[in-house]
Formats: C-alpha cells, structure tokens, sequence
C-alpha cells in the first residue's frame, strides 16, 4: 500500500439548525495495543451525565444464540436450560436474542424462572422496532413490566445522521427508568465516551471486504 491513511465519512455534509457544538474527532494510530487499550476518547469527553450510577452492574451474560439460532430463542425450555447454566456459572444475565417475538408469552415467565436463579434477562431488537417514540415506548413499557432489564440492538450498518437520529442511541441509554441498566449496540463502531454512557454494556461489529 502506499501508506496513507483515509476516512469516508458517512454522509458528505451534515445538516443542523440553530446553535451547535461539534464533538471530538481523534484519531489513534499505533499498535494493536495502543489502539484497543487507548483512553484518548475518555480523557476529551466531558464529565459524565449520570451522576448516580449504582444501577450499573456489568456482568457477564450467557448467549444461546449458536445453540439453534432462532429456534432456541423461542422455546422455553431450552432458555431455562441457558438460566440454569448462567446461574451455575455465576453469570447474572442471560440475553435472549432474534426469534423471541415469535413466542414472546414464554418471557415472563423466563423472567421469573431466571430471576429465582440470580440471572436477569436481557432481549433483542432490531434497529427499526425501536426508531420511533411511539414503538419504544410500547416496547419498553411492556418489557419492563415483565421484568426485563436490557437490550440488545442489533444490524446497525451506518454512521449517517438519519440512521443515528432514528433510533436514538442517547436516548435510548438514558432512559433507565423504562428499560434497565444496560444496552449492547450491534453493527456500529462510533465509540461514545464511556462515561458519558455508563449504561452501555457492550458494541460490536465487522469490517467486510
């Protein structure tokens, strides 16, 4: 290669109205271990915007999603199975991913099945479910009334600002009240200042060529 290093933005110009601030842009450049373990976008962020967050309790959770893929996310027996192990692994979550809506009256009683256990349940959306007030905050109502306590959003695909502002990440993580501590954010790699976000438990995705 030549040695030069370039970015495509997502969209050639961003549109805004009335007074604004620009966020941070850096850059890390060095070794795997300088850029995974950097703290760069930490150390210029401002202080956070929670000042309370002893809601907040990372923890390893359980993912029965390469036991049956879709299949598995519906069948209640299996996904007791899957508390039974997290508890037995002394893992205090379990996330329930695509394929749950297709039998989502077993989730209650997954909650309480798991929550007698020490394991808490965390569910998987798709971006769009969750891209207008109204959905989320039916979706959110229900699941919390259920006991749920976070989400997983998933097939993210872009940076744009029509892709960021529909599903509101920020919001999304504020919103303790309605859906629990955590969200777990699939198929983006923007990485927001931790402490900013404390409820963000985890982001993923893949660079293809």
């Amino acid at each position: 290669g030549t040695g030069r290093f370039t970015v495509a933005l997502a969209d050639a110009q961003i549109v805004r109205s009335g007074a604004f601030t620009t966020a941070w842009r850096t850059a890390t450049i060095g070794s795997t271990a300088t850029v995974v373990e950097s703290t760069l976008v930490d150390d210029v962020a401002p202080a956070s915007k929670i000042s309370d967050t002893s809601w907040i309790k990372p923890g390893v959770a359980a993912w029965p999603w390469l036991d049956g893929m879709w299949n598995t996310q519906r069948d209640l027996t299996k996904l007791k199975q899957w508390a039974d192990y997290a508890s037995s692994q002394g893992w205090p979550y379990l996330l329930v991913d695509d394929g749950w809506k297709d039998n989502q009256a077993i989730i209650p009683e997954l909650v309480a099945y798991a929550r007698d256990r020490g394991v808490r349940i965390m569910l998987w959306y798709h971006w769009q479910d969750l891209d207008t007030a109204a959905e989320r905050e039916a979706q959110f109502t229900k699941i919390t009334g259920w006991g749920v306590v976070g989400v997983k959003m998933d097939f993210m695909g872009s940076e744009t600002q029509a892709r960021q502002h529909a599903h509101v990440r920020h919001r999304l993580r504020r919103r303790r009240q309605l859906v629990g501590p955590f969200l777990l954010v699939v198929g983006e790699r923007h990485p927001p200042a931790a402490q900013l976000l404390p409820g963000l438990q985890e982001r993923a995705g893949a660079h293809r060529q």
